[in-house]
């Protein structure tokens, strides 16, 4: 939208053109300027994107939210048993010590902060929590680092087209856009990445004590890293 200078939604949805799901040549059928999503860390990015210098913007989240999403996307897509429960997810979440961009929410996290730490000026950091607080002030923001100018009106309009609800509810009827020839598989897919959308929703799934125990295990696992997450807004 702020490339565009439009509040249109594009015609293909974002899981499209994701790096990790689909092959070169079919990410290579989008137009230019491309623009990919990934859950790869800077080391499995494709040597090109440092070489032509893309620009970079990591869209975090606060990490007791993503676990709360993680387990019934992971179970949608049949890395976990559908019959495992929160409980006893979190438990083993907290033991857990692959090194995976996927399933490591710490180990995916610090490569990034590292890799920001080196000090890249194509590289945007952005958080969530702040767009769903404020989406203009973080769209503005982000359109300074575009540099694609100075839009208020456009600004306000991007910001209500991308309300949770809304967003949800165009990425529905896209779904045939999908480079798979299975409608239902699209949907279920749509389904598992845009669930509920909210901040602060771990609440209702952290007990006191896991609670303590998660932050704990963050401070030791993020040490050296100074970015403050918001569990709340």
């Amino acid at each position: 939208m702020l490339r565009n200078g439009k509040a249109d939604y594009q015609g293909k949805e974002n899981v499209s053109v994701m790096l990790e799901f689909f092959p070169a040549e079919v990410l290579r059928d989008s137009p230019k300027p491309r623009i990919y999503n990934t859950h790869f860390t800077p080391q499995g990015l494709p040597k090109q994107a440092f070489d032509r210098k893309c620009k970079i913007l990591f869209l975090q989240r606060n990490p007791k939210d993503v676990l709360v999403s993680a387990l019934p996307f992971l179970q949608g897509h049949k890395f976990l048993d559908s019959t495992i429960k929160w409980d006893e997810f979190i438990c083993k979440y907290m033991e857990f010590e692959v090194e995976s961009s996927l399933l490591n929410w710490f180990y995916y996290t610090r490569q990034w902060f590292e890799f920001l730490k080196e000090g890249h000026d194509k590289f945007y950091s952005l958080a969530y929590e702040d767009l769903k607080d404020n989406p203009v002030r973080e769209i503005t923001k982000l359109a300074k680092f575009l540099k694609v100018g100075e839009n208020s009106d456009l600004f306000k309009n991007i910001a209500v087209k991308c309300r949770f609800k809304n967003l949800k509810q165009a990425v529905t009827s896209k779904v045939e856009t999908y480079p798979i020839n299975n409608k239902e598989a699209a949907m279920k897919i749509t389904n598992l990445t845009y669930r509920k959308g909210e901040v602060g929703d771990w609440k209702n799934y952290f007990t006191v004590a896991v609670n303590e125990k998660f932050d704990a295990l963050y401070a030791k696992k993020m040490t050296g890293i100074d970015f403050k997450y918001r569990y709340s807004i």
